[in-house]
């Protein structure tokens, strides 16, 4: 759903697989005729509170901002901002895989970042977030990482210790709804397109890339096209020169309630 027609401020919502599905669950369980096929879809503030369980007000606010609500919120009739903190710790161990420390191998992740979400009117959203990352990671992302000189689905990396990698990403958004029934949306990030587990047509596993997307809504139809830049990965870690310009496009009709072909 690169773009929905509604009356109240919206924000771009993060491409994550975990909140995809919650909110394609509640969108369907709505009489809605959003589209959930071309991610990051777009949440209405007016429907934010349907997702998840609703904030218990008795909670200590310590309680509710660390598991609930956002660190800062600014929220009035003609603008909207958020911005929340992101920590990620994992911990784990390989217990057949000996090669690295004794009688079993260490894993770790350790991320670090912030999220920044906004709109202003009804015309102008804007998304942005970094991640930092420091990880030890099983021998077949390591051995893949050293032999292509990319963590999958993150890019370049500079080593961290001994056998680590030290990574970031970051990402950015702005839409633009220039008509009511043309959204343009431009940026770096990454899309995806389908309802299953992996994207059709383009990749949701590569680096984040620019783009830009103009989707077009009349009536039961909506068209969408997406202008992706791309570059080839430089083994040698020679920066690249130049990109692809990849055009995709992808129409959708709303044919009855809940049937999109």
């Amino acid at each position: 759903m690169a773009y929905q027609i509604c009356e109240a401020q919206q924000v771009p919502a993060f491409l994550n697989r975990s909140h995809d599905l919650l909110l394609s669950q509640t969108l369907s369980s709505t009489d809605t005729n959003a589209h959930t096929s071309f991610k990051p879809c777009f949440e209405e503030i007016v429907k934010r509170e349907t997702l998840g369980s609703p904030h218990d007000k008795r909670r200590s606010l310590i309680y509710r901002k660390l598991k609930e609500e956002h660190l800062f919120i600014v929220d009035t009739a003609g603008f909207y901002l958020t911005i929340d903190p992101v920590f990620c710790l994992e911990l784990g161990a390989d217990k057949k895989d000996t090669s690295n420390f004794g009688d079993m191998t260490q894993l770790f992740k350790n991320t670090r970042g912030i999220l920044i979400r906004g709109s202003i009117g009804e015309k102008v959203s804007f998304i942005s977030s970094f991640y930092e990352n420091q990880a030890f990671l099983p021998n077949y992302l390591s051995d893949f990482g050293a032999k292509y000189d990319v963590i999958p689905g993150q890019g370049r990396f500079k080593r961290f210790k001994d056998s680590g990698f030290d990574y970031a990403m970051a990402s950015g958004l702005i839409s633009l709804n220039l008509t009511k029934f043309m959204n343009v949306q431009f940026g770096t990030g990454k899309n995806f397109i389908g309802d299953g587990y992996r994207s059709l047509a383009i990749s949701d596993n590569a680096f984040n890339y620019p783009y830009l997307k103009v989707t077009t809504t009349f009536w039961k139809f909506r068209y969408t096209n997406l202008f992706t830049s791309f570059q080839n990965l430089n083994v040698e870690m020679v920066p690249a020169q130049g990109g692809k310009l990849s055009p995709f496009g992808n129409n959708f009709w709303e044919k009855v309630k809940y049937c999109f072909v």
